[in-house]
């Protein structure tokens, strides 16, 4: 199934704030944003502040409109050449 709407790729050890998907969603016409700043788990018990180059360190700083993507419609689609 080809995902509609915005993706952002994450990992175990990512924040994200409880008020993006309202973001998006209130925007949903637009391609995407990059997160200049943020927060870095390192794995211990502290958490780094990155006020600005945090779409520098970290993939989890995209949001990406689905339609910029060159996905297949199905599963049989990704078999051919694009």
């Amino acid at each position: 199934m080809k995902p509609s709407g915005h993706a952002m790729v994450t990992d175990y050890d990512d924040l994200v704030s409880n008020r993006l998907a309202a973001f998006v969603a209130a925007n949903a016409s637009r391609p995407g944003w990059y997160l200049n700043s943020g927060l870095v788990y390192d794995g211990s018990r502290i958490v780094y502040r990155m006020a600005r180059g945090f779409d520098e360190l970290c993939g989890t700083s995209l949001i990406i409109n689905t339609d910029c993507y060159r996905l297949p419609s199905s599963l049989q689609d990704a078999t051919r050449p694009i």
